[in-house]
């Protein structure tokens, strides 16, 4: 009876804990910007960090959120995580 307690359990918390998809979006300078898709609700959400951290720093909340009925997006700024920083110029007079 507590296998199939077990079991029935792990079902139901795998139904809600969406797989997480990693995504990129090219810049129009040549970077790349890199994210994470969770869930597939029909109601969005773009979740951004600030300091130190990265898109890894919002799993728990984005599962939390794809449990509620949302898609969330959890992206890395340039320089953050796998992202490209943003391309340098050499002089400020040579950047278009």
């Amino acid at each position: 009876m507590r296998a199939i307690t077990a079991l029935i359990a792990a079902l139901v918390l795998a139904r809600g804990t969406a797989a997480q998809k990693p995504v990129a979006f090219p810049t129009e300078d040549g970077a790349e910007i890199y994210a994470d898709v969770y869930g597939e609700g029909g109601r969005a959400i773009a979740l951004a960090h600030g300091g130190r951290f990265n898109k890894e720093s919002w799993e728990k909340q984005a599962r939390a959120l794809t449990s509620a009925g949302f898609r969330v997006l959890a992206l890395d700024f340039r320089g953050y995580g796998v992202g490209s920083a943003r391309k340098t110029y050499g002089t400020a007079s040579s950047a278009t």
